[in-house]
């Protein structure tokens, strides 16, 4: 599989490659990727399409970039992943990771696989949110929050690049405390078996941990951790119960929960 980034005049001149005269089925197809819902985005965008004979990596830089690629591609299954490359973005050949300690990063993503079949062919990357926000709210008069020490631990903190799914390693993120600040924590997508071992650690320090298990209150609260775009949460933990709010990202409440403790 070759692997190539093309220019407008490259694509131009392979289109035009085919007469009318000839059987054009055997014709390149010109596919057109439309970024047009990324011209927004804060950072870079790595795209990488794979067709049936070769493999296409592009850099979409918004603000700068046209909002259309065109690519001469064999005419047949096209693959394309997309997704946002903030700066603290750490990723291999075929997977990103969090790394040890690290918060889970802010990824935008999708992957998608069509067919190509006529002379043109148009296709539009739609980025989707792969992570959750948190805000932690703590109302418990026995875990003041500027002596505490708070961990989230969990069984995800890589994601496969193919599909973009959430692949099992053990994830630990000591959140920042602040008495000015909000307690604010990223949680990666999770797959049914690690949703259910996240857990929340709050001690005082020097002290022994509560642990409150955050996957298992998330689940009972109706959390979806396979939506395409992923919600954020709010967790209340106060004296005698936590509360689960559920929302979109622009923070309007869709449920709301209470998990007795």
């Amino acid at each position: 599989m070759r692997c190539r980034i093309l220019s407008l005049m490259a694509s131009i001149a392979v289109i035009s490659s085919c007469s009318v005269k000839e059987d054009r089925s055997e014709c390149a197809c010109l596919l057109v990727l439309d970024m047009s819902p990324c011209t927004n985005a804060p950072d870079n965008i790595r795209i990488d399409l794979k067709t049936l004979d070769e493999r296409i990596e592009q850099n979409f830089i918004p603000g700068q970039d046209k909002p259309f690629y065109e690519y001469p591609v064999t005419k047949g299954e096209c693959a394309l992943t997309a997704f946002l490359c903030p700066r603290e973005l750490s990723y291999g050949t075929d997977r990103i990771l969090i790394d040890p300690g690290e918060n889970c990063p802010e990824l935008y993503a999708s992957r998608s696989v069509f067919e190509v079949s006529g002379e043109t062919a148009e296709h539009k990357v739609v980025l989707h949110k792969q992570f959750a926000s948190v805000i932690l709210n703590i109302e418990d008069s026995g875990l003041s929050r500027q002596d505490c020490d708070i961990t989230v631990i969990g069984g995800i903190n890589r994601i496969s690049l193919v599909d973009f799914k959430p692949l099992e390693r053990q994830l630990r993120h000591n959140v920042p405390v602040s008495a000015q600040e909000k307690l604010t924590f990223r949680l990666p997508r999770q797959n049914e078996r690690c949703s259910g071992i996240l857990v929340l650690e709050i001690s005082r320090q020097g002290g022994s941990p509560r642990v409150f298990e955050l996957g298992k209150y998330l689940s009972e609260a109706g959390y979806d951790w396979g939506k395409e775009d992923l919600e954020d949460i709010v967790v209340d933990i106060k004296e005698s119960e936590i509360v689960i709010e559920i929302s979109s990202s622009d923070w309007i409440i869709q449920s709301a929960e209470i998990v007795e403790i």
